[in-house]
């Protein structure tokens, strides 16, 4: 009586040792996926509006190979509500105002102007100004300002003296 081993239980050992080394494998390829992708995932870019999450798509801009422009879509329309240069975030006032349903115009509210460099944003009362390339942001706001019902902003009085200014200056 010799110390021979069965060769159908080799066989089976076998088996056994080369199935749980592929389970293994497999189990960790697929944590490691799981893993990879959640990291994508939360590295892409959001913007939440409310408490809506939505997904940024950024390409690189045709004109400059430099610039990257961020856009959302919401309702099947898509806005480029930012773009970064040089690692600075410039984010689109008109594009915005579009999002939230306000009034974009061109120029400035006081003192009355169309340039084009400037612009103001109306919701319900309150003016916000911006000027190209300047570090002053102004705000007015008006109590004579009302809401249509087509949302559209009316201005109730014929003068300017039920506003208030607030001047802010800022970084960038």
């Amino acid at each position: 009586m010799g110390s021979e081993v069965d060769p159908n239980f080799q066989k089976k050992k076998k088996v056994i040792m080369i199935s749980i080394i592929v389970s293994v494998v497999i189990f960790l390829l697929v944590l490691f996926l799981m893993i990879y992708f959640s990291i994508k995932e939360s590295n892409k870019q959001k913007i939440y509006i409310g408490s809506e999450e939505f997904k940024v798509t950024v390409r690189t801009s045709n004109e400059d190979s430099n610039i990257n422009i961020g856009s959302i879509t919401i309702n099947n329309n898509s806005y480029e509500v930012y773009c970064i240069k040089d690692g600075e975030y410039y984010f689109n006032i008109k594009e915005l105002t579009k999002i939230f349903d306000y009034q974009y115009k061109k120029g400035e509210y006081d003192p009355a102007s169309e340039d084009s460099d400037k612009c103001y944003i109306i919701n319900e009362g309150e003016y916000s100004s911006y000027a190209y390339d300047s570090d002053v942001m102004k705000k007015q706001f008006n109590s004579s300002l009302q809401k249509n019902s087509n949302n559209s902003i009316k201005d109730s009085s014929d003068n300017k003296s039920n506003d208030y200014k607030e001047i802010y200056k800022i970084e960038k």
